[in-house]
């Protein structure tokens, strides 16, 4: 099954057939569907975002028919992407996001209530954006001699902003890197925290490690999975930093994301900067961004 069809499992029945008879071409350049409550029902491409009318096209014009988003459809699909289980998604609704059992994964917004102990759950869910995981089979070809190469792994930085192609370009990377048909066969493990690294079930010559932290599953790796190199998503936290220079200190190569649109917006996070003071990556891939998924804009090599 597809990922636009996956996605769609999940949509309340009427929203999910007026999105299946979307045409083709449109349906291809989706990357996000949201649901907001009272609101258009809306779509994310590369040029931006779309309402879909009730003839089942893309538009921008709100003088046509609309179709909108109301409490009972917005509800529903929740559940349906809870598996009507919200207590099985309790670890992740702290996060702010759902990960369906398919693999595919929806932000949440809405009224959160913060408990004593620190966990946050929805009283009222009034906004739903579903991503498209779409495979972009090769995307990373031009990365892997940077990564690979005088026999040894190469630790790389991909830095962009939201639907830049992060994801897409790590999990290629991961799939050329580890795949022993192509001729590189390294031991490649994968701290997939939020299930989206591996959710289209594609690594399979790959250690993936889900359900727990960047940190702890970095070091987890190191002590029993003996990597070559190790992929992260979302880099962010002091403890995920801690984590990558241990990992360097043991030897292991480490190829993270992180969101940032430039390079000089990223030397702006303190703790961030530390690491391009330290040139702890060798190689930072700088991403052109949301109308350009997966292509590389800047590429540095040994600091910025």
């Amino acid at each position: 099954m597809d990922s636009w069809k996956m996605a769609l499992e999940y949509i309340t029945p009427a929203w999910k057939e007026l999105l299946g008879y979307l045409p083709t071409a449109d349906r291809e350049r989706v990357q996000e569907i949201r649901l907001r409550l009272f609101s258009p029902l809306t779509v994310s491409t590369p040029d931006g975002l779309w309402y879909v009318n009730t003839a089942s096209r893309l538009t921008r014009s709100t003088s046509e028919p609309l179709v909108m988003c109301d409490r009972r459809g917005v509800e529903d699909t929740f559940l349906r992407l809870c598996g009507y289980a919200v207590h099985a998604h309790e670890s992740e609704l702290n996060h702010g996001f759902i990960r369906a059992e398919n693999g595919c994964r929806c932000g949440v917004a809405g009224d959160i209530i913060t408990h004593s102990n620190g966990k946050r759950t929805f009283r009222r869910v009034t906004s739903l954006c579903l991503r498209i995981a779409r495979e972009h089979k090769g995307c990373a070809r031009e990365l892997v001699d940077r990564i690979f190469s005088d026999g040894r792994a190469h630790s790389l930085l991909l830095v962009g902003e939201p639907a830049s192609g992060k994801t897409s370009l790590l999990r290629d990377l991961a799939q050329i890197l580890s795949n022993p048909d192509k001729g590189n066969a390294l031991r490649v493990a994968v701290i997939d925290e939020r299930g989206e690294l591996g959710d289209l079930d594609t690594l399979h010559h790959c250690d993936v490690l889900t359900g727990c932290t960047k940190s702890v599953g970095m070091l987890q790796a190191i002590r029993c999975l003996s990597p070559d190199i190790i992929f992260l998503d979302e880099l962010g936290g002091e403890d995920e930093i801690a984590a990558i220079r241990q990992s360097l200190q043991c030897g292991v190569a480490v190829v993270a994301s992180i969101h940032a649109a430039e390079i000089d917006a990223l030397k702006r996070r303190p703790i961030v900067k530390e690491l391009l003071q330290e040139r702890v990556f060798e190689h930072i891939a700088v991403l052109c961004g949301r109308t350009k998924p997966c292509k590389v804009k800047q590429l540095y090599t040994g600091g910025v």
